[in-house]
């Protein structure tokens, strides 16, 4: 029935051996598939711990919002009050000042003439 030089202790060996390999694969495949599991979970744990996060920053930034619009509505405030009074000083500086009075200034100057500081001679 047998080949010659196959010996029946050799072919129940190897029958064994696949056997406890088959097993091993199938041990080993088990361990796997649960640690993947396991680690899955972990991530979706970790997900939801980020979405947590995210969600209370937000939360947070939307609580302090409000205070941070109105630090910025009264510093534009001040800024545009400082403006203005800038424009009012160099407009009555131009007001001040008339073409004809810098022009006699000048003419007074030129012609050696003192002029006081209302541009009178």
């Amino acid at each position: 029935m047998h080949k010659p030089g196959i010996k029946s202790n050799d072919i129940d060996r190897e029958w064994t051996e696949s056997i406890r390999l088959e097993e091993e694969k199938q041990k080993l495949s088990l361990e796997f598939e649960l640690r993947r599991s396991e680690i899955m979970n972990e991530v979706d744990m970790a997900r939801e711990k980020l979405d947590e996060m995210a969600c209370n920053t937000v939360k947070k930034i939307e609580a302090e919002l409000p205070d941070k619009l109105e630090q910025v509505a009264i510093a534009q405030e001040k800024l545009y009050v400082e403006a203005l009074a800038e424009i009012d000083k160099l407009k009555n500086s131009l007001d001040e000042l008339s073409l004809d009075g810098v022009v006699d200034r000048f003419f007074l100057v030129l012609s050696g003439l003192h002029v006081d500081e209302e541009g009178r001679r």
